[in-house]
């Protein structure tokens, strides 16, 4: 075997990808940002929960929440990571669900 080509990583795919070429041509056009993906949906393979309205600073300044300050459409499970989205839809974190599934806390915390 002379070569090796990953044609797939989780969802995303070869054919959806772009050569460095292309993204170098798309950013000195000004159109590099209309092609790339979201973060949030990079992390589709982590379900999705919504803070609740007035609770997002907070959380962001390292302050674990209880689940009652989320929407989940799953029954949360402890020791799982989340995407936790602001009420705008906006990735606000990857959150971990604590043992017992009470309370969520903040992983990695993303700028706005």
């Amino acid at each position: 075997m002379d070569a090796l080509t990953r044609t797939q990583l989780g969802p995303f795919r070869i054919e959806e990808g772009i050569f460095l070429e292309e993204a170098e041509a798309l950013a000195d056009e000004g159109h590099l940002q209309e092609s790339l993906i979201t973060l949030s949906d990079a992390l589709t393979h982590l379900p999705a929960i919504t803070l609740r309205p007035g609770k997002e600073d907070r959380f962001r300044n390292g302050v674990q929440l209880e689940n009652r300050y989320f929407e989940a459409a799953e029954p949360l499970q402890g020791d799982s990571k989340v995407r936790v989205l602001g009420n705008n839809g906006d990735l606000v974190a990857v959150g971990i669900i604590l043992p017992g599934g009470e309370r969520i806390r903040a992983d990695r915390v993303f700028s706005r």
